[in-house]
């Protein structure tokens, strides 16, 4: 597994920045830290602005920011932890919900990705009536299917030599 080192030359950097500012006075120790708290407060607002834009469109019922926001929300935090020593999980739960209101709203790409992920159970959340296998994927495949065959029959063409069973992971995240 490929190591990024981004993220520890990033708290070198700060680290050493910090200490040379503070062997030439308190004042420059201030501007320093104030560039370092401006610079990293505008990379994650950079990360987060596209995600609070995504909510605002999709509570109003923009069909086509509900599929977006809900892969934001399971990309973003991929993103904070390639900048950042964090730990972020995606969640996941709320990222089903907005995909389902979008493809409830009619989004093509939305029908056939919630279908993706019925059929193949891939973070799908535990249905309430649920008889099947215990565990954490709750693949519905007749459910599925239909939502498919629905999004095919009314035009979504999904990408080109992207086989269905990896679809959700080499597109959508």
């Amino acid at each position: 597994m490929p190591v990024n080192f981004l993220p520890i030359l990033l708290y070198a950097f700060v680290i050493v920045a910090l200490v040379i500012s503070a062997k030439h006075g308190w004042k420059k120790f201030l501007i320093v830290f104030i560039l370092i708290g401006t610079t990293i407060s505008l990379v994650v607002w950079s990360i987060f602005y596209r995600g609070y834009i995504l909510e605002d469109k999709a509570m109003h019922g923009d069909e086509e920011a509900q599929y977006s926001y809900s892969r934001w929300l399971e990309n973003y935090p991929d993103k904070m932890n390639n900048i950042f020593l964090t730990n972020i999980s995606p969640d996941m739960t709320e990222s089903f919900y907005w995909l389902s209101e979008s493809a409830n709203n009619g989004y093509l790409p939305a029908i056939y990705m919630k279908g993706i992920r019925l059929k193949y159970g891939h973070f799908v959340p535990k249905p309430l009536d649920w008889t099947g296998p215990s565990g954490n994927v709750f693949a519905q495949p007749t459910k599925g299917q239909k939502l498919i065959d629905h999004a095919l029959k009314n035009g979504f063409k999904p990408t080109h030599g992207v086989s269905e069973d990896v679809y959700y992971f080499q597109v959508f995240r």
